[in-house]
């Protein structure tokens, strides 16, 4: 797993975050899945469809994003405020 943040291969914003963040795919307009993880694991979020993530009923805490696009994988921090 290629972990990055604010890179030219995984964007992300805003993080922190309070609402929504948007993932811009380093490949645009291919196959992708986004998943955000509790630190505990469980997964709360899978999408193959959208690239904005409402975290508004998240609680509070880090949570971790993965991308996986072009047999690569990504994971990033996300802070909910």
């Amino acid at each position: 797993i290629n972990e990055t943040v604010n890179s030219k291969e995984l964007n992300i914003f805003p993080n922190p975050t309070r609402n929504s963040i948007q993932v811009n795919l380093p490949v645009p307009n291919k196959y992708f899945l986004i998943e955000v993880y509790s630190t505990l694991g469980e997964r709360l979020v899978k999408t193959t469809d959208k690239t904005v993530i409402h975290v508004s009923s998240f609680a509070p805490g880090i949570y971790i994003l993965t991308l996986t696009q072009d047999c690569n994988t990504w994971a990033t921090k996300i802070v909910k405020e």
